[in-house]
């Protein structure tokens, strides 16, 4: 048997460490966690940080290549219980973040793991990020909660902030940081002297979120024609309706990247992503407009923030025009329920 193993990530590991990542799992029992990262043409150092941030966390690792990723040949023995700890799905075509993430979750269940962890290529988790996340998820079990997802709160790479969890309440979104008064807490048996942080959100992140296998299965896989953007908000939005909850950790840390380049408007930060990009933006959230699922209050919290960053988005961006075409026609795309990978 042979693994596929990124030419990369054997020039940033040595020998004994790369050995080591291959054949030995981490003892998670009773849990068996599975990280998935979606990869396409990614950065070798961003996505060597990531592995190696992750490996010792998790009892599997999966990388989905969409495109770009070196790779060579290694051979792992046969005898070995734990030769497929790390893995590399090579999808016929571009799947989006939502194919791929359906597709390694596909694989976990086989690999008999009862959590999948979702990655993006520009994230870093932090070393005790998956401990901090299935110590959360059974404390909210055992208080009868209905969990969907856990997730980290995160430093954005591109400005050095965090980023807060997002509550939809009416009309109003709330953003909600470590310092928030919604912020409630409960006292962990293994530190009692520190009390472990959590807030109810509306959805979360892709990165980072922990997802056990009977509520991947209760709420079923990420919507593949959504293809990239809102794929995350929408499962969580899907969640909610089917009366699960997602849950933010303030314990759990990670590093993440969003957006090709960050602007200020009147105060607030605001990441800028490429024409085709923002055509997936637009393009979603109008589908996501027309699903009953999603509360009324919720549509409208998105949709009235489509011109405005139709103008900002146009007014900073080096290509206008192309800016222009692409969200329009994202827009176009939505009503028509024109669904997928964009192809020209």
């Amino acid at each position: 048997m042979v693994l596929f193993v990124p030419s990369f990530l054997k020039r940033n590991m040595s020998c004994q460490s790369l050995l080591s990542f291959i054949i030995y799992p981490l003892d998670m029992k009773p849990y068996q966690v599975t990280a998935i990262i979606t990869c396409f043409f990614p950065k070798e150092q961003d996505l060597a940080r990531l592995v190696d941030s992750i490996k010792d966390q998790v009892s599997h690792l999966i990388i989905i290549n969409n495109g770009g990723l070196e790779h060579t040949f290694i051979p792992a023995s046969p005898a070995s219980p734990s030769n497929e700890k790390l893995i590399i799905l090579e999808p016929k075509a571009n799947l989006g973040t939502a194919g791929g993430y359906n597709l390694g979750a596909k694989k976990a269940w086989d690999l008999g793991s009862t959590h999948i962890l979702l990655l993006d290529q520009d994230s870093e988790c932090h070393r005790n990020m998956v401990a901090e996340l299935l110590e959360l998820e059974s404390y909210l079990i055992s208080q009868g909660k209905a969990v969907a997802v856990v997730g980290p709160y995160y430093l954005c790479k591109s400005n050095n902030q965090v980023a807060p969890f997002i509550q939809h309440e009416g009309y109003r979104i709330r953003r909600i940081y470590e310092t928030s008064p919604e912020v409630i807490s409960f006292i962990s048996e293994n530190t009692p002297q520190s009390p472990k942080k959590f807030v109810s959100c509306s959805y979360l992140i892709s990165s980072g979120s922990l997802i056990s296998k009977a509520s991947w299965m209760a709420i079923k896989e990420t919507n593949e024609g959504l293809f990239l953007d809102f794929t995350d908000i929408e499962w969580g939005l899907r969640a909610t309706h089917l009366n699960y909850e997602c849950f933010g950790s303030f314990n759990a840390k990670m590093f993440h990247l969003i957006g090709d380049d960050q602007i200020s408007v009147l105060g607030r930060k605001i990441s800028l992503h490429s024409p085709l990009r923002h055509y997936y933006a637009f393009r979603n959230c109008v589908w996501l407009f027309q699903q009953d699922y999603v509360a009324f209050s919720t549509r409208v919290n998105y949709l009235v923030k489509l011109i405005p960053k139709l103008m900002i988005y146009s007014l900073f961006s080096n290509q206008p025009w192309k800016q222009i075409k692409f969200m329009l026609l994202g827009i176009f795309h939505g009503l028509l329920n024109k669904m997928g990978r964009y192809d020209g």
